[in-house]
């Protein structure tokens, strides 16, 4: 019991340290040392430490987010987003308002969604949609495939914990994705239709190159097709993606000072240190048994199940801003909720996973949520007024996962 309330307490030392602007590595780090002496005999510790490291997973989650960030700088670096973003221009404006963020978030690219929204400021204004709509629209479109690709921390992480294949993950998640897609298109087209009295007409009359717009948008994300194809063939998300990152490059002739710039800022010192940090947090929680200790507290206050698995993530992430860190902190606590004789219990995992993400992108701690609203110039308050309902949409939906799946 000791060792769940210290857990408890870890957890909060980190919200409040990451919201005091200390870096994550860091409030990490010195979070999972003071749980290790307060959970384990300090004879284990040096073990729990050293195998947390170096086990397989560990290097496996490193190699592959690794990659996976230095992927997305040579799709930036090769003119691809841009391209991408040109080609939209090609399509039905409907199409294309809706399209451009959501094509934007297939890569993690940090200002996707300050991308999308200067992409979207005149069609904004041609469909009469206000600036907060926009905003809100954009942030939301801007994230839907952060809750199922592999791409992304999060998801890489939640599948090393759970220890899962990136394949499973993604077939797993992929619905929360889709249920996310038509919230944000859904309220995209209530808008067109209830502004269409008030659409100037012509500027939606002039020719579209359709065909054009078709071939720029396979010239623009053919890396991420291959990726798929080698990710379906069963290869190794970490080699499917320096394969096709080695691919990209050739095709479009980077040069290697420009190959070496992306690989630079992909592997920063800072991302790395997360990386190990939270495997070891996570470590440690498993072998000091905190986290069946946390799961028989909250069982023994009588706490239901589907509100430990919807509130908790979405608080932790809520605190911080949807600090992928945070999923290796919440999540191993939460494994027995996970599994029940050695099965994976699909629902549960959905649920704490979409409650975790629907509290990232309403943190107005969000760094991407904060920087778009400073772009826009428009007041976070006020896009609350459509954040929190489809938050709520998409919670519902989690709890439906989990009763039904």
């Amino acid at each position: 019991m000791l060792a769940g309330i210290v857990l408890f307490i870890a957890i909060v030392i980190i919200i409040i340290a990451l919201r005091f602007k200390v870096p994550a590595w860091m409030a990490v780090t010195v979070t999972a040392v003071l749980l290790a002496v307060m959970s384990m005999p300090l004879s284990d510790i040096p073990t729990t430490l050293t195998g947390s490291l170096l086990s397989s997973t560990t290097i496996t989650l490193l190699i592959t987010t690794l990659t996976a960030l230095a992927f997305a700088k040579v799709l930036e670096k090769a003119g691809l987003v841009a391209k991408l973003a040109d080609s939209l221009a090609y399509f039905n404006p409907k199409i294309s308002y809706v399209l451009t963020p959501l094509l934007l978030s297939i890569a993690p690219m940090p200002g996707s969604s300050i991308l999308a929204y200067s992409i979207n400021k005149k069609p904004s204004k041609d469909f009469d949609i206000s600036r907060t709509q926009s905003v809100f629209i954009q942030h939301w479109l801007s994230r839907v495939f952060e809750f199922s690709l592999p791409l992304f921390p999060s998801v890489i992480m939640t599948a090393a914990i759970l220890g899962i294949g990136y394949l499973k993950i993604f077939v797993l998640f992929l619905p929360l994705t889709v249920a996310a897609i038509i919230i944000g298109v859904g309220y995209s087209y209530y808008l067109f239709n209830k502004n269409k009295d008030k659409y100037n007409n012509q500027t939606f009359n002039h020719e579209r190159h359709i065909k054009k717009g078709l071939i720029g948008l396979g010239q623009s994300i053919w890396p991420i097709g291959l990726l798929v194809v080698l990710v379906f063939a069963s290869l190794q998300l970490w080699l499917a993606l320096a394969l096709v990152m080695a691919v990209t490059a050739l095709v479009m002739r980077l040069k290697w000072s420009s190959i070496k710039v992306c690989l630079t800022e992909a592997m920063r010192p800072n991302i790395i240190a997360l990386l190990l940090a939270v495997m070891v947090f996570a470590g440690i929680i498993t072998e000091g048994h905190a986290a069946q200790s946390a799961f028989d507290l909250l069982t023994d206050i009588g706490m239901p199940e589907v509100i430990i698995l919807a509130v908790l993530p979405f608080i932790v992430h809520f605190a911080v801003g949807g600090n992928a860190a945070m999923i290796a902190v919440s999540f191993p606590m939460l494994m027995p909720f996970f599994e029940a004789d050695g099965v994976l219990l699909a629902g549960a995992v959905m649920l704490a996973f979409v409650s975790a993400r629907a509290g990232g992108l309403a943190s107005p701690a969000n760094n991407g949520f904060i920087m778009l609203a400073e772009y826009s110039q428009t007041r976070m308050r006020r896009v609350y007024k459509y954040l929190l309902p489809a938050v709520a949409i998409l919670m519902f939906l989690g709890v439906v996962f989990f009763i039904y799946i």
